[in-house]
């Protein structure tokens, strides 16, 4: 999950519906749902101003402690730590920062849009 949907249960349980139906398997993290702090390396970077702006409140005010400016070694490094802990060699991402994220640690990525709508290219072996 996206820490960007750590409130939006809805939106996490359709994610997961979607990959049911596709007969995808769902390895669930510790941190996940409202517990996940995850959005790829976005968090290790200065917030994006015109996201600060549209959201504020979710951006600002919610975000104590993220958005710190980390080095791209940095960045990788902490990307890679945290790939070390999905058993599965492939995964599944439905934020485009977490799919950027997980492909800089190292992992085999694909977006739920390119499995829904490019489904040649990924069939149904990613697992999440």
């Amino acid at each position: 999950d996206c820490w960007r949907t750590y409130d939006r249960r809805a939106e996490q349980d359709a994610v997961r519906k979607i990959l049911h139906h596709m007969n995808i398997e769902v390895v669930e993290l510790a941190e996940n749902y409202d517990q996940t702090e995850f959005c790829g390396y976005t968090l290790y970077e200065p917030c994006i101003p015109r996201n600060a702006a549209m959201a504020p409140r979710r951006f600002l005010e919610q975000a104590q402690g993220k958005f710190i400016p980390h080095s791209e070694s940095e960045k990788r490094a902490l990307m890679e730590a945290h790939c070390q802990q999905f058993e599965t060699e492939e995964v599944v991402a439905f934020c485009h920062y977490c799919q950027a994220g997980l492909e800089l640690g190292g992992m085999r990525v694909a977006h739920i849009a390119g499995l829904l709508f490019e489904p040649d290219q990924h069939g149904a072996r990613m697992v999440l």
